[in-house]
């Protein structure tokens, strides 16, 4: 059976021939979160809700979620940003209460990542939820991601 090694781990390995240094967002980096809280007033489907701004370099880590009761009906929300609508979570399903969860992003789809956990922003960028499915009902969200920067 083969050994193989991460992309991260290959950078290190063969020091003698091909030391290239990790990043650091990729090892040793300093973990940080932005906070995000905001009060929905009847948001309609396809209204964006700019939650909070992440640095170049960031890379994604988590997201912790909590909400009311937003939905009177089968709401739901993309969390992603204005490249990517649903980057890291698809549908959100805010027809009931949410008590600080950790939504769980969607599966890298490649390397370096696309989309979901570790995806990796090149310049300052705005995360956002995209209300789908039916309007939201008044109530707070709140919420932080996690992330580490280079």
């Amino acid at each position: 059976m083969a050994d193989t090694n991460s992309v991260q781990y290959a950078k290190i390995a063969n020091a003698a021939t091909s030391y290239s240094p990790n990043a650091a967002n990729e090892s040793r980096g300093k973990i940080q979160v932005e906070f995000f809280e905001h009060t929905c007033e009847s948001e309609s489907i396809a209204d964006t809700i700019s939650l909070c701004q992440l640095p170049a370099n960031a890379r994604v880590l988590g997201i912790k979620w909590a909400s009311a009761d937003l939905s009177a009906g089968s709401a739901t929300l993309a969390i992603g940003d204005a490249d990517d609508a649903d980057r890291f979570v698809a549908a959100l399903d805010v027809s009931s209460a949410i008590a600080y969860d950790d939504l769980v992003l969607r599966s890298p789809d490649a390397v370096p990542t696309t989309v979901g956990f570790g995806y990796e922003y090149s310049a300052t960028t705005v995360l956002t939820a995209t209300v789908a499915v039916a309007a939201l009902n008044t109530g707070i969200l709140a919420g932080c991601v996690i992330y580490v920067a280079a």
